[in-house]
């Protein structure tokens, strides 16, 4: 949506110093359905495999979100 605060996500990501790869997904939505995505916002995160550590959707905090990340990063040690 180009009429949003976060448009074009790529710089806004940048802005925010988001540490992770981030991906954009097609029209069609491919990724967030093959990731099992069932609302927005939805975030994943994935091992370098590929494998699945966390999903989730809806509205985070940003320390809930924090809190969230590190514990799926735990599952990886």
């Amino acid at each position: 949506d180009n009429t949003a605060p976060n448009y074009p996500p790529s710089e806004w990501l940048l802005d925010k110093g988001w540490p992770w790869d981030a991906m954009a997904d097609d029209a069609e939505a491919t990724a967030f359905i093959y990731a099992g995505g069932s609302g927005f916002p939805y975030l994943v995160i994935l091992d370098a495999e590929g494998n699945v550590l966390a999903r989730d959707s809806g509205t985070k905090s940003a320390e809930s979100l924090a809190v969230w990340i590190q514990d799926a990063l735990a599952t990886t040690t």
